[in-house]
């Protein structure tokens, strides 16, 4: 008898393996700007797990001086605008380009939480 050939995974779930094995880091907010999920390797971007980096919020990451901007930029992703920027997550790590964009659910208008893509910046050779 030859075995039934294996179904590939759903696309939702091939979805998930991609994000969660990334080298880089993806996360989702929710408006108030609190993560919804995080992906990938979060400990290299937030020096924390992600387990640890959910229960706060986005901009308490940054020094108090930059919590402002950030909390600006949030709002102005769920009003529609696609950023990018430049940042850090400690005062002595490395600096991450941050592209944000909304997430627009396919039955409605723009979804409660957003997703955020972070990777290195290129090191000079």
């Amino acid at each position: 008898m030859t075995p039934a050939p294996a179904q590939p995974p759903p696309a939702a779930a091939l979805c998930e393996m991609l994000l969660r094995q990334s080298p880089g880091c993806a996360w989702l907010l929710q408006r108030d700007g609190t993560f919804h999920a995080i992906y990938g390797d979060a400990p290299r971007v937030f020096g924390r797990p992600a387990a640890e980096v959910e229960t706060l919020r986005f901009a308490d990451l940054f020094a108090p001086p930059a919590r402002a901007t950030w909390t600006a930029r949030v709002e102005r992703v769920f009003a529609g605008r696609t950023l990018g920027a430049a940042g850090r997550f400690s005062e002595s790590g490395a600096a991450f380009s941050i592209s944000m964009f909304p997430v627009r659910p396919p039955d409605g208008p723009i979804a409660l939480r957003d997703a955020w893509r972070t990777r290195c910046r290129r090191a000079p050779w």
